[in-house]
C-alpha cells in the first residue's frame, strides 16, 4: 500500500500541517491544513514519491545477494561470510602454490580444490545476477525470486 506520508516527507521533509494521512487518500491529503512555509506539493507528486518508496532498490538487491551467499556457505552473519570467503581464498592459494611448486596434491586436497572451485563459481553467479539486477530500471518487484538468481 502506498504511504502518502512517506511521499510527502520525501518532498517536504518535516512538513508542518494539521490533519491526518492515515487513510492514504486524496481526500485526506486535500483536507490537510498546510502550515509549512514551503509550498504544499501537488497530489500527483506525492503519489510518485510514495510509490518510489515501495520500489526495490540496488541496496535491496545487494542484501538479497548477501543473504544467498550466507546460505551457500553457512555463514551466520555478514562478518562471518567475509571470514569464510577469506579463509577459502587463503586455502585455494595454498593449494595453487603447492601445484605451482610441482607438489602433487593428495586425494583430500584434490577434493577440497574441487569444492572450493564450485563454491567460487556459485558465489560468482550470485554476484553476476546481483550486478544485472542492480542496474535494471526499475528493479523488478520479484527480484528475490529464485528464477532471477539462476
Amino acid at each position: 500500500m502506498t504511504d502518502i506520508a512517506i511521499g510527502l516527507d520525501a518532498l517536504v521533509p518535516g512538513a508542518k500541517y494539521r490533519g491526518s494521512l492515515t487513510e492514504n487518500t486524496r481526500a485526506s491529503f486535500d483536507a490537510l491544513v498546510w502550515e509549512d512555509q514551503r509550498a504544499k506539493p501537488a497530489w500527483d507528486a506525492v503519489v510518485v514519491e510514495a510509490t518510489k518508496a515501495l520500489m526495490p532498490t540496488a541496496d535491496d538487491v545487494r542484501a538479497e545477494a548477501q543473504r544467498r551467499m550466507m546460505v551457500l556457505v553457512g555463514a551466520r552473519d555478514a562478518d562471518h561470510l567475509e571470514i569464510i570467503i577469506t579463509n577459502g581464498l587463503r586455502e585455494a592459494s595454498r593449494l595453487l602454490r603447492k601445484e605451482v611448486d610441482g607438489v602433487t596434491l593428495s586425494a583430500d586436497e584434490q577434493s577440497r580444490k574441487v569444492v572450493l572451485q564450485q563454491i567460487d563459481a556459485a558465489l560468482e553467479a550470485i554476484r553476476a545476477a546481483s550486478n544485472t539486477l542492480e542496474v535494471m530500471s526499475p528493479i523488478p518487484d520479484d527480484y528475490a525470486d529464485d528464477v532471477r538468481w539462476l
